[in-house]
């Protein structure tokens, strides 16, 4: 591994940044929580405080998927704890984070093009087995769905 630095970053940089990097496929819940977490920064990245259980809430995520998360933005110089929460009081106190990139993040982590998009499809993505359905949705036919409302209607 080369020599970095881990520099701050504002929050709208931040965002721009997770976007283009391209998750672990068992963490890909991390994107979400990531770009959570960039909602309860100040604008020049600092002051985040939001918690685990907070991020689970709104994430409608479980706590360990938040936790490990978590653990690997921090591992990976995308967040900095620059406090540990505690129990002050009688008071859960939650850890606070600072926005923050390496200096090599462009060669550490595989990116998608400047646009968001994935140019080569390179990047792998989760499919049901056995789905009829290539993209993974409902298509509608009107007329079929109305047919079969009547029919279940009638047989009432």
């Amino acid at each position: 591994m080369s020599d970095f630095k881990k520099y701050t970053i504002s929050r709208f940089d931040w965002e721009r940044t997770i976007r283009r990097i391209v998750m672990p496929s068992d963490l890909r819940s991390t994107k979400l929580v990531a770009l959570m977490l960039a909602t309860y920064a100040d604008a020049d990245g600092s002051s985040i405080y939001p918690g685990t259980e907070r991020l689970a809430d709104v994430c409608q995520l479980g706590r360990s998927t938040v936790h490990n998360g978590l653990k690997w933005l921090r591992e990976n110089w995308l967040i900095h704890r620059h406090e540990h929460g505690g129990n002050k009081g009688g008071r859960k106190l939650a850890d606070v984070y600072q926005l923050c990139r390496p200096s090599d993040w462009e060669e550490r982590f595989t990116l998608l093009a400047e646009n968001g998009k994935d140019i080569d499809r390179s990047i792998p993505r989760p499919r049901r087995a056995n789905n009829p359905n290539p993209l993974g949705t409902r298509r509608f036919d009107i007329d079929t769905d109305r047919q079969a409302m009547r029919q279940r209607l009638d047989s009432r």
